[in-house]
C-alpha cells in the first residue's frame, strides 16, 4: 500500500477476525476498546491487563490473537494513527476520548491488517460508536472512514531520517530519539526502532526445582507450540509469536513467564545455596524466586516491597512454585539501613524505572514519560542505591539494574552513587565473566552492561555489578 508507513509490518499475515454478517461489533473490537480505555485512563500496564483480560473471558482463540494485535498495535502507533485520524477529521481533538480510541482501531485495521475487507471495518466500527454510547456521532465516523477509503493517500508520512518524520513512522515520542540518537547513532538508532516494531518472542524460565527444562520444551512441542531455547540462561525457554503458554503449567509452578534479561540478571547476582540475599523493590517477585530456585531453596531471599498489595503478589509467586526461603517484607527500600546491618551476602535493586527497554511488551510506556519523570526516577534510584550499599556485608556484591535505556537513569546513577560511597567498587572482573562474546560491545562503563533488544531479540536492560569493601 502506498500510504503505508515505511518500516512498518504490513499486516499481510495478520488475524483478520472479521464475523461476517453479525449484529453488533465483535467481542474482540469491544474487549479491545476497553483494554486501551483502562491502559490509557487507568494507567494499567497493557501486557498484565491483556493477560488478566483473556484468562477471565471466555473469547475463542481467533478472538485473543485479534485483542492482542489490536491492542499492541494500537498503542505503539499511536502518533501515526492520531496523525491519520488529523488528515480526515476537523479537530479531531474535540471527539470523544472514546471516539478517537475507536477511530485509532478502525485505521489500524485498515492501514496494517490487509486482510479485513474496507467494509468490515466500517461495519464493525460504527457499531462499536452505537455500543460504546456515541450514536449521535456515527455519521461523523462514518464520514471520515469513507473519506480515507476514497483518498488513502493523505497520510503518507514525511520521508527521511529527523526526529519528526521518525516519531510518526516508529511511535517513539521526539525527545526519546534524540536520547537515543545521540547515545547509539544513527546506523544503530534505525536498528533498534526497527526491532521496537517487531513483537516480542514471549520467554519463560523453568523451575527446575519441579520440573526438567526438556520435558517442559517437548510437551510445548506437542501441543503445536513453536519454542526454543533461549539464549542467555539455560533455564529459559521462549515462543515465537504473540500467545501463552498452558495455564497449568503456571498452575503446576513449571514455569515463570519473565523476560530473558531479566532472568540474566539474577544470574549476574549470582546467588548461591546458603546466603542470605536481599531484593529490593521486589515485586512482583520474580527474580526474588529465580534467586531461590538458583539456591535450591536453601538460604534466605529477603523480598522487600513498598506496597502491601504488591508483597501480596510475591507471596502469591512464593506459593505457586513452592519455595520455602522467600520472606516477602513490606519496607520502603530507602530506609534498609534503619533495618539491617552489613548481613547480606549479595543484595540486588531491581529499581523503579521508566521501562523504555520493554516497549515491545507496553507500548504505552512511549508516551507516560518526559524527560522530567526521567530525572525524578533517577533520584529515586540513587536513593535506593545508596541505601542498599550500607547493607551489603564486606566483600559482598550489590546488583543494580533497569530496564530502561536512558543515560540518566543507568550510568547516571552508577557514577553518582560511587562518588558518595568510597567502599562501593564496580566489580569489572566480576561483570565480564557474565557477559557472553555477543554482548561484549555493549560494556561502555567496565563492570556495568546494557542490553538493547536487537542483540539477542529480549528486552533492553541495564546492569551493573558491585563489591563492598
Amino acid at each position: 500500500m502506498t500510504h503505508q508507513p515505511p518500516g512498518k509490518p504490513s499486516g499481510a499475515n495478520r488475524q483478520s477476525g472479521t464475523i461476517p454478517g453479525k449484529k453488533g461489533p465483535s467481542p474482540a473490537r469491544r474487549l479491545a476498546l476497553e483494554i486501551l480505555k483502562r491502559v490509557e485512563e487507568k494507567g494499567a500496564y497493557s501486557n498484565y491487563l491483556l493477560r488478566a483480560v483473556l484468562d477471565e473471558r471466555p473469547v475463542s482463540d481467533a478472538d485473543r490473537r485479534l485483542i492482542t494485535e489490536l491492542v499492541y498495535g494500537v498503542l505503539a502507533h499511536r502518533p501515526y494513527l492520531a496523525y491519520a485520524v488529523s488528515q480526515y477529521a476537523k479537530h479531531a481533538e474535540r471527539l470523544p476520548a472514546d471516539v478517537r480510541r475507536i477511530l485509532y482501531l478502525a485505521f489500524y485495521q485498515l492501514l496494517f491488517l490487509t486482510r479485513i475487507p474496507p467494509y468490515a471495518v466500517l461495519s464493525e466500527t460504527l457499531a462499536l460508536v452505537d455500543t460504546a454510547g456515541f450514536t449521535p456521532l456515527k455519521k461523523v465516523v462514518n464520514g471520515i472512514l469513507r473519506t480515507y477509503l476514497r483518498e488513502p493517500e493523505r497520510v503518507r508520512l514525511p520521508e527521511g531520517d529527523d526526529p519528526e518524520a521518525l516519531s510518526l513512522r516508529y511511535g517513539v515520542p521526539q525527545w526519546l530519539l534524540e536520547v537515543w540518537r545521540e547515545r547509539y547513532g544513527d546506523e544503530e538508532l534505525l536498528r533498534l526502532l526497527a526491532t521496537l516494531d517487531v513483537p516480542p518472542p514471549l520467554n519463560f524460565r523453568v523451575n527446575l526445582l519441579r520440573v526438567d527444562r526438556e520435558f517442559v520444551r517437548q510437551s510445548l512441542l506437542d501441543r503445536g507450540y513453536t519454542v526454543e531455547h533461549g539464549r542467555l540462561v539455560p533455564e529459559a525457554l521462549r515462543l515465537k509469536g504473540r500467545g501463552f503458554p498452558p495455564r497449568e503449567f503456571l498452575d503446576r509452578g513449571w514455569i515463570t513467564i519473565q523476560d530473558e534479561a531479566a532472568m540474566f540478571v539474577v544470574h549476574v547476582l549470582d546467588p548461591r545455596p546458603g546466603e542470605r540475599i536481599l531484593d529490593c523493590c521486589s515485586a512482583p517477585g520474580g527474580k526474588a524466586t529465580f534467586a531461590a530456585e538458583r539456591m535450591r531453596d536453601t538460604g534466605e531471599v529477603v523480598a522487600v516491597d513498598v506496597h502491601e498489595s504488591r508483597v501480596r503478589r510475591i507471596r502469591e509467586e512464593v506459593e505457586r512454585l513452592g519455595l520455602s526461603i522467600v520472606v516477602p517484607t513490606v519496607r520502603d527500600g530507602r530506609d534498609l539501613p534503619r533495618a539491617y546491618g552489613r548481613e547480606f551476602d549479595r543484595v540486588l535493586v531491581d529499581a523503579p524505572c521508566s521501562g523504555l527497554g520493554t516497549i515491545r511488551r507496553r507500548p504505552e510506556l512511549r508516551y507516560r514519560h518526559t524527560p522530567e519523570s526521567v530525572r525524578e526516577l533517577a533520584a529515586l534510584q540513587r536513593e535506593l542505591l545508596d541505601a542498599a550499599a550500607q547493607i551489603v556485608r564486606p566483600g559482598g556484591v550489590l546488583v543494580y539494574s533497569t530496564c530502561t535505556l536512558t543515560p540518566d537513569e543507568n550510568e547516571g546513577v552508577v557514577r553518582e552513587v560511587l562518588a558518595r560511597n568510597p567502599a562501593l567498587k564496580l566489580d569489572e572482573e566480576g561483570m565480564a565473566s557474565f557477559v557472553p562474546a555477543v554482548l561484549r560491545k555493549r560494556i561502555r562503563m567496565p563492570g556495568t552492561l546494557e542490553i538493547l533488544p536487537q542483540d539477542l531479540d529480549v528486552d533492553g536492560f541495564f546492569i551493573a555489578r558491585f563489591r563492598v569493601w
